[in-house]
């Protein structure tokens, strides 16, 4: 008796669950029919088109297109002013340079302990 109450609870619980999946099966089924009905009913209402040869459209004869006229060379670019480039001043140069020399100074002393 003791073993039987969780056993029927059990049986329960996958009844239940063989319930539900048979009735979103169902449910599934009734959609994927919905859904290919309307793609059959789409198709056989679209306009269908005429082959190319039935069109009665005249073809127009190719036109010829004149050749591209010759352009006139581009202009020389105008030099840029130094005010467009304020950060290579003397000074900064030289702080570039006072940088450069600090990290060659440090790379030499690393090399140098070997």
């Amino acid at each position: 008796m003791v073993l039987l109450i969780p056993a029927a609870g059990i049986l329960f619980y996958l009844a239940l669950f063989l319930v539900a999946l048979v009735l979103l099966g169902i449910f599934w089924g009734i959609y994927g029919l919905i859904i290919g009905l309307t793609h059959v009913t789409a198709l056989a209402t679209r306009r269908k088109s005429r082959p190319k040869a039935l069109r009665k459209t005249p073809v127009s004869p190719k036109r010829k297109v004149p050749p591209a006229p010759d352009r006139a060379p581009r202009p020389a670019p105008v030099p840029a002013s130094p005010d467009i480039w304020p950060k290579w001043t003397p000074a900064h140069r030289r702080y570039v340079d006072e940088e450069l020399s600090l990290w060659q100074e440090q790379f030499d002393a690393l090399n140098s302990r070997k």
